[in-house]
């Protein structure tokens, strides 16, 4: 389906939470999230790119946080030797 292959107008508005295609496309730019425009100026975003945008910036948070290497999330505890 190729529809499904962008963002719909509903997922564009509560991603951006802008009604219009200008604006939609401005803070797009400031996510720096990459989008094409149509023939009439609305912006198309990839549900890929949208991914690996999202992806980036959540391993980028997770690194912040530091639970990729330690922390106390339940993954990373070692087993107590009491």
């Amino acid at each position: 389906m190729a529809q499904d292959k962008f963002l719909s107008s509903d997922e564009l508005r509560q991603l951006t939470r802008a009604g219009s295609s200008f604006m939609q496309s401005k803070k797009l730019e400031q996510l720096g999230i990459p989008y094409k425009a149509d023939v009439y100026g609305t912006p198309m975003v990839e549900r890929r790119a949208l991914s690996g945008y999202l992806s980036h910036h959540l391993q980028s948070f997770y690194a912040k946080l530091n639970l990729n290497g330690g922390g106390d999330s339940p993954g990373n505890q070692q087993p107590r030797s009491d």
